[in-house]
């Protein structure tokens, strides 16, 4: 409506979960994540709850500093990273709030052999496909797309970056999916 508002990703404690403070999207992370406990992203009447399988228990950790700008044009608590750790061994997954977008990093601190990973999505007036240049696309029921996956990617500890990185997208039924990550080896 022609305003501008200020986002704020930093975090409310909702008591067993945390929520970003004001963004046009609400995402709440679980203060404990395991196979069971879903993260939830909501916009507008829109919802996807995820769930990432077969992993361990892990705590939340994220960074309640702030920091004041030192220009005036500096936004505030615009970012906001959560961590689990050890989700899988030698495994972590991180999510990034940034702006208007929901940043997830698979993190491996050590070479995993045959890795993947698989995620669960149940969606509310969604639905998730994956368009003939392999995107996977979150549409409406107008065919609308409301959420998308950027490109998949890796980078290893040398920096070097590669994007083989494939997906098999299942559709389990009534709005349930689910996505498995495979890393190359190579």
């Amino acid at each position: 409506n022609n305003e501008w508002k200020q986002v704020d990703n930093s975090l409310n404690d909702l008591g067993e979960e945390y929520e970003n403070k004001d963004n046009k999207f609400k995402v709440k992370f679980p203060k404990t994540i395991d196979d069971n406990k879903s993260i939830k992203l909501v916009l507008d009447k829109y919802g996807i709850d995820w769930n990432i399988l077969d992993i361990n228990a892990s705590s939340i950790l994220y960074d309640t500093s702030t920091l004041e700008p030192k220009n005036i044009r500096e936004l505030m608590n615009i970012n906001q990273s959560v961590m689990y750790h050890q989700i899988l061994q030698d495994v972590d997954i991180e999510y990034i709030l940034t702006g208007s977008k929901v940043k997830e990093n698979i993190l491996l601190n050590h070479y995993v052999e045959n890795f993947s990973l698989t995620f669960e999505y149940k969606l509310k007036d969604l639905s998730m496909i994956q368009d003939e240049n392999g995107n996977i696309l979150f549409l409406n029921e107008d065919d609308e797309i409301v959420f998308s996956f950027d490109e998949l990617y890796m980078i290893d500890d040398e920096l070097n970056e590669s994007d083989d990185v494939s997906y098999e997208l299942t559709h389990l039924g009534n709005k349930v999916y689910q996505i498995t990550i495979i890393p190359s080896d190579d």
